[in-house]
């Protein structure tokens, strides 16, 4: 890429508005029962917002352009999926985490209660 920093903050902007217009294509044909061109418009909009997310994180000062290889994510778009799929894996992943983390602390808070109870 040959943008400059700025110039990532703008374009960004232009890639993520083209894969809402894909995802909203998405859902206008899952409407019409055309479930196949519905999957493909959304697996192109997973792979628009991966490359909007690279483009935005390099203009705020990542430098993920200068990283080797990197241009393949906007030349493959099987790498796009891949990347997008691991990214969703790991939300699902970290929201389990967070969820079994909260329950386990309310219930630790509730076992020291008892505890300070039953000292008293």
């Amino acid at each position: 890429m040959t943008i400059s920093k700025n110039e990532c903050l703008t374009v960004y902007r232009n890639v993520l508005e083209h894969s809402d217009q894909k995802w909203e294509s998405g859902k206008q044909l899952a409407k019409i029962n055309d479930f196949g061109g519905a999957t493909s418009m959304a697996i192109i909009s997973v792979e628009e917002l991966v490359k909007s997310l690279i483009i935005f994180l390099d203009g705020k000062g990542f430098e993920f352009r200068s990283i080797k290889g990197i241009s393949t994510l906007f030349d493959n778009h099987q790498i796009r999926y891949l990347l997008a799929y691991t990214m969703f894996a790991m939300g699902l992943f970290g929201d389990e985490l967070m969820k079994f983390l909260k329950k386990n602390s309310r219930q630790s808070k509730g076992n020291n209660k008892i505890k300070q109870r039953n000292k008293n």
